[in-house]
């Protein structure tokens, strides 16, 4: 195999590579099995919703008293449950319950907020109290983003798994360019030139030979610009990969000290 086409190669493997499309997110966690609720307990729920929305406090911990934890009860639901319990709790003047319920609901989900057009403004501030209180659990629960190793080998999707949009983007745009310039210039020559009789004419029997030189060195030299931005792309990405690792590690430690998080990616 000559030079010339062990880079051709290489160079076809870089332009396929530019193509391919990686799932960067995953599909959120599932929630544990748990037995489905039974059509008085979620009717329940929604008659406490409605008496919520009402006001009417104390008809909401009467109708949610009997439903317990809400163990048998969706996520979502079971999130609800705690969410109206701890407004209740708030409303009555029990405020040990209501911390406990609203960190409940808290504890499903870390980033969950209370809209202040439905929430009084003391309930919303006591909710952001609780959560200030707990910061450093619910930042523990937190799930770390998805990482893939592999996805450096695909630049630019490993400048963008590292939060680096501005240089994917770059980065993205020259890769494309190189590529579009070099197979371009190539598959023109190669219509040209016919390699048995080493001759260059284009459709009209006009000698293109001059022509096809130049563009064979347009081929050759955006062939090896690829090849070293790609090169390029691969090292940054891996070098953004344990830099965002380490940045990960200290922002897990910082928030309530769960030293095993950088080590799951």
């Amino acid at each position: 195999m000559t030079t010339r086409a062990a880079a051709r190669r290489a160079t076809a493997l870089v332009v396929a590579s530019l193509w391919v499309v990686l799932a960067l997110g995953a599909a959120p966690a599932q929630a544990q099995g748990s037995p489905a609720a039974s059509d008085a307990t979620v009717a329940a729920l929604g008659r406490a919703g409605r008496a919520a929305a009402a006001g009417a406090w104390a008809e909401v911990r009467v109708l949610l008293a009997p439903l317990g934890d809400g163990a048998e009860l969706e996520r979502s639901d079971r999130g609800e449950l705690h969410r109206l319990s701890g407004l209740a709790a708030f409303h009555l003047g029990d405020l040990a319950a209501a911390e406990r319920q609203l960190l409940a609901f808290l504890r499903l989900d870390p980033d969950a907020q209370l809209d202040p057009a439905l929430v009084p403004p003391e309930a919303v501030r006591f909710f952001d109290d609780v959560r200030a209180r707990h910061l450093a659990e619910l930042r523990a629960l937190r799930a770390p983003p998805r990482r893939y190793l592999a996805l450096n080998l695909v630049p630019p999707a490993g400048q963008f798994q590292n939060r680096q949009p501005v240089k994917g983007w770059l980065l993205g745009a020259g890769l494309l360019t190189l590529a579009a310039t070099n197979l371009t210039s190539y598959l023109v020559v190669r219509g040209w030139c016919d390699d048995d009789h080493q001759l260059c004419e284009d459709g009209d029997g006009r000698d293109r030979a001059g022509a096809a030189r130049r563009l064979r060195t347009v081929t050759n030299t955006s062939g090896a610009l690829l090849l070293g931005l790609y090169a390029y792309g691969v090292i940054d990405g891996f070098v953004g990969y344990r830099r965002r690792t380490r940045v990960l590690r200290i922002e897990a430690l910082s928030g309530g000290g769960m030293v095993s998080l950088a080590g799951t990616y």
